[in-house]
């Protein structure tokens, strides 16, 4: 018997590949864009630019603060209109679209945040920006051990606002996005603690003392 190069699963998707999913991608990608600019103007400063440094083409990111909102009583008011938020957070919301969302999706996310932004009260003020929190966190940083050292030494789960002064063991992340505020090795400061309050980290583990 031949040897099978592709299980059937994969030669389905080598197939479609090698279909019309160029051009269905490119198509969700023009409509993503329409759509970034008709949120923009709908509220300025609403939809993030979809290209430059750190940016995925096929995730809308919109920055609730423009609405005087956090990002997770966007993602809550978007529920409302079935529309369920691929991440949350205090200020963002990310909104994963593919070739297969039919062109009513983007009908559909428009007309919920236009309906959100017309029950707002007035003009909102956005929320404090939070450069100067990670700014002190970068300038806080200080690494006591090597990451491979920190993992494999012996630890305890503290509460995350006792953990100021202690080295990180090992990290605690959401996914997405998965990004670290204290990595492995590094001792926690007091910009650490405001943001692990602000993300809703409750548990740290750290190195045993």
């Amino acid at each position: 018997r031949p040897m099978e190069l592709f299980t059937e699963p994969e030669a389905a998707a080598n197939a479609r590949l090698a279909g019309d999913f160029r051009e269905k991608l490119a198509l969700c990608r023009w409509r993503l864009g329409m759509l970034c600019r008709e949120l923009d103007a709908l509220r300025p400063g609403l939809a993030l630019p979809l290209t430059g440094a750190h940016r995925e083409p096929l995730k809308l990111t919109l920055d609730a603060a423009a609405l005087g909102l956090t990002g997770t009583a966007l993602a809550e008011a978007l529920r409302k209109y079935a529309i369920e938020c691929e991440y949350a957070d205090p200020r963002y919301v990310v909104l994963m679209f593919t070739p297969e969302n039919p062109a009513q999706d983007y009908d559909r996310l428009e007309e919920a945040v236009a309906a959100i932004c017309a029950a707002l009260p007035g003009v909102p003020e956005c929320p404090e920006p939070e450069g100067d929190t990670f700014t002190a966190l970068a300038a806080e940083a200080e690494p006591v051990c090597s990451v491979r050292a920190a993992v494999f030494a012996p630890q305890q789960t503290i509460p995350a606002a006792e953990a100021l002064g202690r080295v990180c063991a090992m990290p605690t992340v959401s996914c997405p996005p998965a990004i670290p505020i204290v990595v492995s090795g590094e001792r926690v400061g007091p910009a650490a603690i405001e943001l692990f309050a602000r993300y809703h980290v409750e548990t740290v583990a750290v190195i045993r003392e």
